[in-house]
């Protein structure tokens, strides 16, 4: 969150909203492009979204409240801890145990992005998630096509300067209470609100990045299933560790889960480190942050 280091990052606290759930709170909105229809980049046609699918592991909506109660300065403390990059320059060591894979067979598709990716993404968007900064939701590009064409070309004009636009990489800060009662810091989880276009760019970029590295068997799908389009990984882990819960409870056997949460996950991961990684798999210089 580089806005944050900026001092443009605004802090609002909030009860949960029903679009902060899963399933958006409401009915997600019927779409005008036909159910089998995808977008084809160079690659096959990607893999069709299961419709309803039901967890074995869904638990029923906590009751969460609470009331941050902190100083200014200690929040800003907070928030510069969490996101602040103090490695920013240090450049990583390349990992002697991992391979560097062989130059890609199918080379990295370069040209600007095109408008039926920009529908599709906006597509599997929720309708429910809360806006950014500029407070466009996604319902707006959902429901009005020349609006998604405009947003379009401006991806464009992204795309061939190559210069990612402030507004895209401003957030708005929310915290939100994990349980009862909350109070101090540690008992919120804080997420980043981004404006839609950002969102919508990346969107289309990581789907771009994952299916270069699947068509180059740079990823094993055996072990790494998240993150990448027609795996629901969680729900296969999740329904593996349940089928082994209960089959220790009908043979009456010993069983140990153990559920490891990094702290601040996407946080320690370095700037640098991410610019190393897409060079380490051959991703083109032109995406390069750097």
């Amino acid at each position: 969150m580089k806005s944050v280091e900026r001092g443009l990052v605004s802090v609002q606290l909030r009860e949960p909203l029903p679009q902060d759930r899963k399933d958006g709170g409401r009915k997600k909105l019927r779409s005008s492009q036909p159910t089998g229809a995808s977008c084809e980049r160079g690659g096959g046609k990607q893999p069709q979204r299961s419709g309803k699918v039901s967890s074995c592991c869904e638990r029923p909506d906590e009751k969460r409240s609470g009331k941050l109660i902190i100083s200014k300065e200690d929040l800003e403390q907070h928030i510069k801890g969490q996101y602040v990059d103090v490695a920013r320059d240090t450049l990583p060591d390349s990992p002697g145990y991992v391979p560097r894979p062989d130059v890609p067979k199918t080379p990295f598709d370069t040209s600007p992005p095109r408008l039926c990716e920009i529908r599709e993404a906006l597509q599997n968007a929720r309708a429910g998630s809360t806006p950014g900064p500029n407070v466009l939701p996604y319902k707006l590009y959902k429901n009005c096509r020349q609006v998604t064409k405009i947003v379009w070309n401006l991806i464009r004009v992204v795309w061939k300067k190559k210069s990612i636009p402030v507004e895209c990489q401003e957030a708005v800060g929310i915290f939100i209470p994990k349980e009862q009662n909350s109070t101090a810091i540690s008992q919120f989880r804080s997420i980043a609100l981004l404006n839609m276009e950002g969102k919508v760019f990346f969107t289309v970029l990581a789907k771009w990045i994952a299916r270069f590295l699947n068509d180059n068997s740079y990823i094993d799908t055996n072990c790494q299933k998240a993150g990448l389009p027609g795996f629901p990984g969680c729900i296969e882990h999740a329904s593996m560790i349940w089928e082994q819960i209960q089959c220790a409870k009908r043979e009456k056997s010993d069983l140990h889960v153990v559920w490891l949460d990094m702290a601040n996950a996407y946080g320690s991961v370095t700037h640098k480190l991410v610019e190393f990684v897409l060079e380490f798999f051959h991703i083109p210089a032109a995406l390069s942050p750097s």
